[in-house]
């Protein structure tokens, strides 16, 4: 993904994607042009062109993950998450328990409770506390590790999901 912190970073981008594909359909036009056909020119100008499209389509996923999701309230929370073939529990009384290599610092079992609108607490029985946000991408939830503080510096690691009970609006 393309990800910029500059004033104006992502016009900028844009422009200079822009040129660049002007540019190179260009090229590309007058290399199959012209007798005898530029093999070598229209070949070296129509790597940008499939350069931009890949980074158009690895950015237009980016779209679909929600960092705030509408939760329908902690219903939606309950039941099995899963990270592969490890599985954790969150059930009705705030007790959690977690089965499987994915489980990490979540030590087996504890308690959980929501902070706030996107993220959940967990305190495992022996260790330190955890916090991991709620997302919702491609109609499932997901918890993400290392969501926590300034947005620019998080180091994300997408961890359980579980099918979202409401989707949002596309």
């Amino acid at each position: 993904m393309v990800r910029t912190g500059a004033p104006f970073g992502y016009l900028i981008l844009a422009i200079v994607f822009f040129l660049a594909f002007a540019v190179s359909c260009v090229a590309l036009y007058r290399a199959l042009k012209a007798r005898p056909v530029g093999k070598v020119k229209a070949l070296l100008s129509s790597v940008p062109i499939v350069f931009i499209a890949l980074v158009v389509l690895a950015n237009a996923g980016a779209d679909e993950l929600e960092w705030n999701p509408a939760l329908p309230g902690e219903q939606a929370l309950l039941g099995s998450w899963n990270d592969g073939v490890s599985e954790l529990a969150l059930r009705k009384n705030g007790r959690y328990a977690c089965a499987g290599n994915a489980c990490g610092a979540l030590a087996g079992a504890g308690k959980w409770q929501r902070f706030g609108d996107f993220e959940v607490d967990f305190v495992p029985v022996a260790g330190a506390p955890v916090r991991w946000r709620i997302t919702e991408h491609a109609g499932r939830y997901e918890f993400v590790a290392g969501a926590e503080g300034d947005p620019d510096a998080w180091q994300t690691e997408v961890t359980f999901g579980k099918e979202a009970l409401v989707t949002r609006p596309r």
